[in-house]
């Protein structure tokens, strides 16, 4: 049986069936989509060569009949079984995240500033975290330089880019796409930490309290999608900003 087909392929009456290998940072919601996303962006962002794919299809694709026999269950259900209890920690996770200040962290900009939790005290804060292989990322870039000019100036407004490249190729991107906004190198364990492995790119936008106000893991490609998603960003980031501090 196919257990991997790209869009538009394996269609029967009309309908597709497999299941799609989705683009990278592509919002996914089905547990074999989100490993296949986990293991595909490991695999770029380590740069592993393609026998590592290889070995990874074939694992993902036999993960469900093993777990089925594991627990002596068919594989629709161990599957539904181990998405519900993802999906409902880590939605767990994002409500805490609406009602609890964001997380402590420390970071160094690639200019070598430190930067940490308690600078964002009293401040609107977006952060991004990004990486250069991944498309949507880098889709977005020239709309984000856009936003991030639009409030630079404003000392109630803070704008944080994560990266989970290497420091060397963080800052060849940098020269290489005329990043204006601060960027900041942090291990992929850390963005974890910090984003809840809700993929990349990775958007959050805090409030004044330091709470999370907005949240969205994935991007589009297509240039009036990212448009339309960088100005709902403004909207929000505008609206924060108009409201009297706490």
């Amino acid at each position: 049986m196919r257990i991997f087909s790209h869009a538009g392929e394996n269609k029967k009456n009309g309908r597709e069936t497999g299941i799609k290998i989705p683009r990278f940072g592509q919002q996914v919601k089905s547990l074999d989509l989100y490993l296949w996303r986990s293991i595909t962006d490991e695999i770029i962002i380590r740069k592993h060569s393609m026998k590592y794919l290889i070995v990874a299809i074939v694992a993902l694709t036999i993960c469900p009949t093993l777990f089925a026999q594991r627990f002596d269950l068919n594989q629709k259900d161990s599957t539904n079984m181990l998405l519900a209890a993802y999906f409902a920690e880590r939605n767990d996770l994002h409500q805490a995240r609406k009602t609890e200040p964001f997380p402590d962290f420390t970071a160094v900009s690639l200019d070598g500033d430190t930067i940490t939790r308690d600078m964002l005290d009293d401040k609107v804060v977006l952060m991004n975290f990004w990486f250069e292989s991944c498309r949507p990322c880098m889709a977005e870039l020239d709309d984000l330089s856009k936003l991030y000019l639009t409030f630079k100036e404003n000392p109630s407004f803070l704008f944080l880019s994560f990266t989970v490249d290497p420091k060397e190729r963080a800052v060849k991107c940098v020269e290489k796409h005329n990043i204006p906004f601060p960027v900041c190198p942090i291990e992929r364990e850390e963005s974890s930490r910090l984003t809840i492995k809700s993929g990349f790119p990775m958007t959050i936008i805090l409030d004044r309290s330091g709470k999370t106000v907005f949240s969205r893991g994935g991007g589009a490609i297509e240039k009036e999608h990212v448009v339309k998603q960088v100005k709902e960003y403004e909207v929000i980031i505008k609206n924060l900003l108009n409201k009297a501090p706490y």
